[in-house]
């Protein structure tokens, strides 16, 4: 365990938040080196690494507190919501934008996969028919798996943007 320490709020930014969420290992974002071994991980240690992962990106997504804030914390403990940048919603809505773009590539990613495994199996290829059918189910697969976190993203960039 490190000894180093990070001052960071007592409730989470929502951009600790987002950050923390979205380092889940990918397989089309993670280095093929890192995902070949969270394949080879059990569930347990699959978790525990996500949970690294997840601590390591809300702490690099901490706001740096100012010698203000230090000294309100040691001197005047005040509320985590002092501590927070002033962020608009706008702010919000435009970072989360990004994500959903990011979603949305990841989609169009998942949906030539599927494509190029449908026009396999309508080639023939060398593949056996069985493998041809189980490659499209498994970008099939992949793909509403995407369609979900892009609705998601949707829905996060919608309500951000309703705070306007």
């Amino acid at each position: 365990m490190s000894n180093q320490w990070k001052l960071v709020p007592v409730e989470p930014t929502e951009d600790m938040v987002i950050h923390g969420f979205e380092s889940a290992p990918n397989e089309c974002f993670t280095d093929y080196k890192v995902w070949d071994a969270y394949q080879e991980m059990s569930g347990c240690q699959q978790a525990a690494f996500r949970a690294k992962l997840c601590w390591a990106a809300m702490l690099a997504a901490a706001p740096v507190p100012q010698q203000a804030d230090l000294d309100r914390v040691i001197v005047q403990p005040a509320p985590a919501a002092l501590l927070l940048p002033d962020r608009s919603p706008q702010d919000y809505a435009i970072e989360h934008a990004e994500y959903m773009a990011q979603s949305a590539d990841d989609v169009l990613a998942k949906f030539q996969a599927y494509g190029l495994a449908l026009l396999a199996a309508d080639e023939g290829g060398d593949d056996g028919e069985d493998e041809l059918f189980e490659n499209i189910d498994s970008t099939r697969g992949d793909l509403q798996e995407s369609l979900v976190g892009l609705r998601s993203m949707v829905y996060e960039f919608r309500k951000r943007s309703a705070k306007t």
